[in-house]
């Protein structure tokens, strides 16, 4: 399964709704998140404790828009599929770019770490 792909984020998902750490992390999010993976761009729908919805994001076109938008090159993500760095340091140094509602984005803080750093480098 290539990463970035619709295959790859449909097993991000999967692996997140059966994951106890962000079942709890994201029980009140009623959250849209966009992942921007180099060109690759991915629409996650959070609500209660689930990924409900994936699909390829793209803007202008999208009615649902989003609350959170996580934004790197490739080779940063992969950082973080290898274990290299954590989500918030990444995040912290400027790496990956966060926009959006950032008041829901430092509350999910917990979320997108678990999502990132836990989640994604086993998909």
């Amino acid at each position: 399964m290539d990463f970035p792909s619709m295959d790859w984020i449909n097993a991000f998902q999967e692996k997140c709704n059966t994951s106890e750490n962000f079942s709890k992390a994201t029980a009140w999010a009623d959250t849209k998140v966009v992942l921007v993976m180099g060109s690759s761009r991915f629409y996650l729908k959070l609500y209660r404790g689930k990924i409900i919805d994936v699909m390829d994001y793209q803007p202008f076109s999208n009615a649902l828009g989003y609350d959170i938008i996580l934004r790197a090159e490739l080779d940063v993500w992969q950082k973080i599929l290898d274990k290299q760095n954590p989500f918030l340091q990444l995040a912290f140094l400027g790496e990956i770019e966060r926009d959006g509602n950032m008041l829901e984005c430092n509350r999910l803080h917990e979320a997108l770490s678990v999502m990132v750093d836990e989640i994604m480098p086993g998909v």
